[in-house]
């Protein structure tokens, strides 16, 4: 997020002033739109459900009374001795016959869309009436199980799922059977039982509309997934295959999304409490929303349109508003080049005429104090001359170290000698050179001598080697930056360890630049503090907090500066360092030969 706001406020202010018109207006409108939508695309869901879910439920009303209708058909024989007496008898005639079709005629006429109703006795014999395509042949080759269904029942109506049936014609139908046990009134054992068959046009007529209304299709399940009814006469009479919908369907009643044969539904079900069957309506989404759709598509234009007429207009009015201060900004592009004649033409009092009305006193005002700091440094030059001038010959004090060495070689003092010899090489390399620029060999010369020097004062401790390329002795840098960095690891490093401590300088050249590096055995430092270190050697003498500080680095940080002005911001130095793994100095400079 930081990032993002980052970039945002780096780019300029003509775009940011388009992307804040477009976002003023695209997010409302996009948002109000998604909200519509998706409020719209509910409203329809929801009122399909309960469209649908009432329907459905008027419907299961309708088949639950038309199958206890049944039900009560098949209590008919029941409530006849005379029936049951026919039945009963093992002798067959025309009077049997004629006797038991009256009753036969009677119980299919009393319920419009019976197709059949079936008597048998227990001798085998079948008694049938059918209204539509004949008798369905395939019932007798069932009489054991159905009779074998009635008899574990006693008495009671049992309802057969759908099942297909074939014609007397050879045409198949699907139909819905319910079976019951004929029981004597005197005995109280069962004469035959009684079959009443209905197909499934009856339940057929009921979703019909539903299905024209919703462009779908409808399902009805019994309580063990066994496909009672399916408009599209797929899956009747066999177990049903839609795991997705079983799943998404464990309650009494709700509503799911789901993909059928590429086709996307929108699916309500509920359950009818006395069958224990599942109706499951399936919705096309595609009809369902396709008004949603026209308003979606009807909104992305509009939205469109407005966002195009948007950033037509935010780019002319940000052009607009931005031009002068476009103008300001290659104005102080011309000053940061050095050119301080340049003025803004103020020509309103807005915010912008005020800001180039100042603009213009700062850079007069600028270049009065540049014209005052360069008669002051000037001048300052002139009084440090004069200083040098009036300080004592230099000569003075290398002649008063020759004799002290002489003195010392008189009195066979050679270590005096020797340490009086490497002092004034060291002033003499300082101080008296006369010039910034020398060769790598200059300062590798000049650090061996301070090295041999420190070895006189620490009985020889300290041991460096130097693998610099021999090819990088004509090499040009400015000097005395080698001493300061070796200076810095022995008083901080190598001092405070025990035993000889040992300082290697290697480099290596890439491209147009070359590298330095001081690596050392000492005590090393933390990482807290070697962050602390280079803080205050790019920053000067300044911490991040902007306080003073003192201590370790001061030399490292006059070395980083003196390089930087000399050749740029991009040059320097940089420490690392881990507690007691030493430390190491890399240092970076233009390659130049000399």
């Amino acid at each position: 997020m930081h990032n993002i706001r980052f970039k945002f406020l780096s780019i300029g202010m003509s775009r940011k002033l388009v992307i804040i018109f477009v976002f003023m207006l695209i997010i409302p409108i996009t948002i109000s739109a998604i909200v519509s939508y998706n409020y719209y695309r509910k409203s329809i869901e929801q009122n399909t459900a309960d469209y649908v879910s009432q329907t459905s439920l008027e419907v299961l009303n309708r088949i639950e009374d038309y199958i206890e209708d049944m039900r009560m058909i098949t209590k008919i024989p029941m409530y006849s001795s005379e029936l049951q007496s026919y039945i009963a008898s093992p002798e067959n005639g025309l009077e049997k016959d004629s006797r038991i079709d009256f009753f036969i005629r009677l119980m299919s006429d009393m319920k419009k869309g019976t197709n059949a109703v079936y008597i048998f006795d227990n001798y085998g014999n079948t008694f049938y009436r059918n209204s539509l395509d004949g008798n369905n042949k395939e019932i007798a080759t069932h009489y054991d199980r159905l009779k074998q269904i009635a008899r574990d029942h006693s008495g009671s109506a049992v309802l057969i799922n759908t099942q297909a049936a074939t014609t007397a014609s050879g045409k198949t139908k699907y139909v819905l059977t319910m079976v019951r046990d004929i029981i004597d009134l005197t005995t109280y054992k069962p004469v035959g039982f009684v079959a009443v068959e209905t197909d499934l046009s009856a339940v057929e007529a009921y979703f019909k509309h539903l299905d024209q209304i919703t462009g779908g299709k409808t399902t009805i399940v019994d309580n063990e997934n066994n496909v009672i009814f399916d408009s599209a006469y797929e899956n009747i009479s066999s177990s049903w295959t839609d795991l997705e919908s079983i799943e998404k369907s464990q309650q009494d009643s709700g509503n799911f999304h789901i993909n059928q044969k590429g086709e996307q539904y929108y699916a309500i079900y509920l359950t009818s409490q006395k069958l224990g069957w599942k109706v499951y309506v399936y919705v096309k989404t595609k009809e369902l929303f396709s008004k949603a759709t026209k308003v979606r598509n009807s909104t992305l234009i509009i939205t469109s349109a407005i966002l195009l007429v948007t950033l037509i207009s935010s780019v002319f009015i940000s052009l607009a508003v931005t031009k002068p201060l476009r103008a300001l900004t290659r104005l102080m592009k011309k000053v940061q080049e050095g050119d301080f004649t340049v003025s803004f033409p103020v020509r309103f009092s807005d915010e912008v005429g005020i800001l180039g009305l100042h603009f213009n006193r700062m850079i007069k005002r600028i270049d009065e104090l540049i014209k005052d700091v360069q008669a002051a440094s000037y001048r300052k030059q002139e009084a440090e001359m004069e200083a040098l001038q009036a300080q004592i010959n230099p000569h003075f004090i290398y002649n008063t170290l020759e004799t002290l060495r002489m003195k010392a070689l008189l009195n066979e003092d050679r270590e005096v000698s020797q340490m009086s010899l490497f002092l004034g090489k060291l002033l003499r390399y300082s101080i008296i050179q006369g010039r910034e620029i020398v060769t790598v060999k200059q300062e590798i010369e000049h650090l061996t001598n301070y090295i041999k020097l420190q070895n006189y004062r620490f009985e020889n401790r300290f041991h460096l080697q130097n693998h610099i390329d021999s090819k990088l002795e004509n090499y040009s840098m400015i000097k005395l930056v080698f001493q300061p960095i070796v200076e810095n690891a022995i008083f901080h490093g190598l001092e405070s360890r025990s035993g000889q401590g040992t300082i290697i300088i290697s480099s290596k050249v890439e491209g147009d630049v070359c590298y330095f590096t001081f690596e050392d055995d000492g005590i090393g430092m933390s990482p807290e503090l070697v962050s602390q270190l280079n803080n205050r050697i790019q920053l000067g003498n300044a911490n991040e907090s902007g306080n003073r500080v003192t201590g370790s680095g001061i030399g490292l940080k006059n070395v980083n500066e003196r390089i930087k002005l000399h050749f740029g911001a991009k040059y320097g130095l940089f420490v690392y360092s881990e507690l007691g793994k030493g430390a190491m100095v890399q240092l970076k400079l233009p390659f130049i030969e000399s």
